[in-house]
């Protein structure tokens, strides 16, 4: 779902630093998030958390306010 503006840059950051990315999977016909990790893969530990708010392929809008909101709650 990620716009190549939002995801190479981070790939190549990965690969030269040892970064892990990780991916919310896609579920169901109209390319919802499963967010059922949000609150197991954000930590303390996690340095950055960047999203899509809306797929210019799919044309879905992701819940960002939300994410961000539990996002600050678990970090």
């Amino acid at each position: 779902m990620e716009h190549h503006s939002n995801i190479v840059p981070w790939q190549l950051l990965a690969e030269r630093t040892g970064a892990k990315l990780l991916f919310f999977p896609i579920t169901g016909d109209i390319g919802l998030l499963n967010m059922s990790h949000l609150d197991e893969w954000l930590t303390k530990d996690v340095k950055l958390f960047a999203m899509t708010h809306i797929s210019n392929s799919l044309g879905t809008i992701n819940p960002v306010a939300e994410m961000c909101a539990r996002a600050r709650k678990l970090a």
